[in-house]
Order: C-alpha cells, then structure tokens, then sequence
C-alpha cells in the first residue's frame, strides 16, 4: 500500500514506461536464446543495473539508446546520433528513468546535448522524489493565491529541497543551455519542471531557460504531417462558467480577425463523435471547465464532455496527424489523495499518440477568469504562425513579469497548472 503523500497507484500500471521489472543479472543464455529477444524494458533495466555498479561494462550511450527503446512506442526508438542532431547548439535533452535496483526504485538521468558526451546522473531512491514532487505540487494547488508568511516559507522550503534532489545534480551539465528537453518518467512525470526554482534566488527555472516536456527523446524525430487549416474551438456549454463561453468566443474572433485560416465554433454537444468532429483542423481548442475553482469557490460539474469522449474513443481511433495543436483548457478535480496533474498526463499522451504535434492541458483547477485572459493572450500570439511552446513561455512570463512589477505574489500554481507537450 502506499504511504500517505505516496502517489496513489502501482506504477507499472499507470505507465508502461517506468522499468519497474523484476531485475535478473545478463547472462550469455539471455543474448543467445532463440527467437525475439527480450521485452525492451526488461533488457533496459537489466542495462542499468549493470552500469550502476559497473559503469565500464558498457557505453553510457549504449544504455541512452536501451533508454529509448524501452520508452518508445513504435517500431523504432531512433539512434542518439539522430536525436543529438535534432537538437540545436544551446539545447539540451533530460532523459529520465526509473527503474528497480536491488534496493529499491531509483530515478536516473541523461543528459544528452549536440557536440557534447553523454552524461549520466544518478538522482536517487524514488520514494525521497516522489515524496518531495507530490509535496510542490500541492503546494503549488494552493499557491494560486497568495499564502500567509509561515506557508510562504514553508513552500520555499520544499521547493527547494525539489530543486536540490532534482535540478541541482543536472546543472554541471546544462552549463549554458537556453534550451531544455525534459522527458520525465515515474515520480517525476506529473510535476512543472519550470516551476522549480532557479539558480537566482526568487526565481523560477521558467525565467531562466526555455522549458520544454516530451515523452520521449525520440520525440524530436518524429515526422511532421502536413497541417491542417483552420481552427476548431469548442465550448463546453456551461451556463455556469461564462467565462468559457466568452473564451471560445474571443479565441475564434481572434483567429478570424488574424485571416489565419476558416474558424468554427460548435457546442460540446454538437460535436458528437470526436474522431470525426475533429478531423482536417490544424488546430483545436476546447473551452471547457470541467471542476474548476471560479471566484474562490469549487464549480459544479460540468463541460467535462471532452474529456468523456476522448476516453470513450481509443486515440488510435481519432487522427489527429494534420492538427499542429490541441488545447484542452480543463482540469481534473481534486480529490482526497489525488496528485495534482497526474490525470492528464495520460491524456495529453493519447492526443500525442493520435498524431498532435503540441498539446496544451490545465492540470488542475484553476480560477475560471485566469484562464479565459490567459489563453485569449496566448491565442494572439498565435495571430502569426509561431511556435505554441515560444507563445505560451512568452504568455506566462509576461503575466509573471506584471506581478512583479505591480508587487504582486507570483502566484506559480496559477500559470504552472497550463502544461505543454510535444514540439
């Protein structure tokens, strides 16, 4: 059972990525055995354990490559050559893992850069992660408004023990990157790398460097399908939460206004099938709420429409390989010992699996009028045909910048909960 502040589930079930496998040392018998070979993640630990206590035994970009395989769905992980010269010169790639050591679960990374060797880093046990990641993240569902001096303190605390356990052993090795990949795993798979804090005292990691999620490294290599045209926004139909409504109003005036291409707007309810209803936009936007915090106080459920017909619909089911991007501005309630963000996680996957090239979720409940402001600037920015992950870095920071001017609390847990996936 886990313990209380544990995530709340068995982590081979949630995600089939995480090596948690039972380890058994290489033997000759193993690489000689007839027919396919072993599964990918059984082979990648096996991989692991053996260069955690022997590092010679092997290449560290032999066990990158093992890495990959292991966390790639498809018929090809792609080689680390590939993904090196898919990053740029000031990029970098954190390809994390966890895995089962004799002693428990440990989370490893890789720090893979172009012109650069690989770097392993070993981060530790899991549990002391996972403990410290579920603890922000719930400091960062309350962070939304401004907390008492003791709190304030307390969370700057915990941040920092986060920052430590995860960050600091990486920075040797970001050494002048202005570009960050991270491909998160296990414990680490739920939690806003850019609101960690920064190097700089009173900062967070979303100011210093240009942060970005993925699955997988090999994500990079993913082709591109020609996209679609126009932009499809749906409302969620709550006549409770009018600031959807006025949002997907605003967005589709703005797109139409910016002659980017055809604009529709239809109801939730009109929508019926989603593998259908979708198919030809390049880009997607729902205006739904689901449970969302509004005016200090928790919403009804409603507009959770969406997210009921996608999980009705497998993603190999819905073909989303001409949208460039989808945005889902819906969160998850929260519930007892839930981890905040963990729910869309998979989702945000699906969609990626389905053929979006960037997905946009909000990962938990968030006040209602930030978020109409928040994605009627971000669509603006995407007035011109501009990189989704650029606009929303550059949609948070001005936000966050406007605070500071004003003297305001930064209020992280308001702009971390809007989570970008993909490239």
């Amino acid at each position: 059972m886990p313990s209380k502040g544990s995530l709340p589930f068995p982590m081979p079930l949630f995600c089939p990525c995480v090596l948690t496998v039972a380890l058994v040392a290489a033997s000759p018998s193993l690489a000689a055995q007839d027919g396919p070979g072993p599964d990918p993640r059984t082979a990648c630990a096996e991989l692991l354990r053996a260069t955690w206590t022997e590092p010679a035994t092997r290449p560290v970009e032999h066990v990158v490559e093992a890495v990959f395989a292991a966390k790639t769905t498809g018929p090809s992980a792609g080689s680390l050559a590939s993904v090196q010269r898919a990053l740029a010169a000031a990029d970098a790639l954190v390809e994390f893992v966890q895995w089962t050591a004799p002693a428990g679960e440990r989370v490893t990374a890789f720090v893979v850069r172009p012109e650069h060797p690989v770097a392993r880093v070993e981060l530790g046990p899991a549990a002391a992660i996972e403990q410290a990641v579920v603890a922000h993240l719930r400091l960062l569902v309350r962070w939304q408004q401004p907390l008492d001096a003791t709190s304030r303190r307390l969370g700057d605390d915990m941040a920092r023990r986060l920052r430590n356990l995860v960050l600091a052993p990486l920075e040797p090795a970001l050494a002048s990157c202005q570009r960050i990949w991270f491909a998160a795993d296990g414990v680490l798979l739920p939690l806003p790398f850019e609101a960690l804090p920064a190097a700089n005292a009173g900062t967070f990691l979303l100011e210093a460097v240009d942060v970005r999620r993925l699955h997988c490294g090999t994500d990079l290599l993913a082709e591109t399908a020609t996209a679609g045209r126009g932009l499809l926004v749906v409302d969620g139909g709550a006549t409770d939460l009018p600031e959807a409504a006025r949002e997907a109003r605003a967005i589709a005036g703005s797109w139409d206004a910016a002659g980017r291409g055809p604009v529709q707007v239809r109801r939730a309810s009109e929508l019926g099938e989603l593998a259908t209803g979708v198919r030809g936009f390049g880009y997607l936007h729902f205006a739904t709420r689901g449970e969302f915090v509004r005016n200090g106080g928790p919403a009804p459920a409603s507009g959770r429409a969406v997210e009921a017909t996608a999980s009705a619909h497998p993603a190999t089911a819905i073909d989303l390989a001409a949208c460039r991007l989808v945005v889902v501005s819906a969160g998850d309630p929260l519930d007892g010992e839930a981890v905040p963000g963990l729910a869309q996680v998979d989702f945000r996957r699906s969609l990626r699996r389905a053929g979006a090239r960037t997905v946009v979720t909000t990962c938990w409940p968030v006040d209602d009028l930030f978020v109409r402001e928040w994605m009627e600037q971000f669509w603006q920015g995407l007035r011109t045909d501009a990189d989704p992950a650029i606009v929303g870095r550059q949609t948070k920071l001005a936000w966050l910048e406007r605070n500071r001017r004003l003297h305001l609390d930064p209020l992280p847990g308001r702009w971390a909960a809007i989570a970008f996936e993909g490239h």
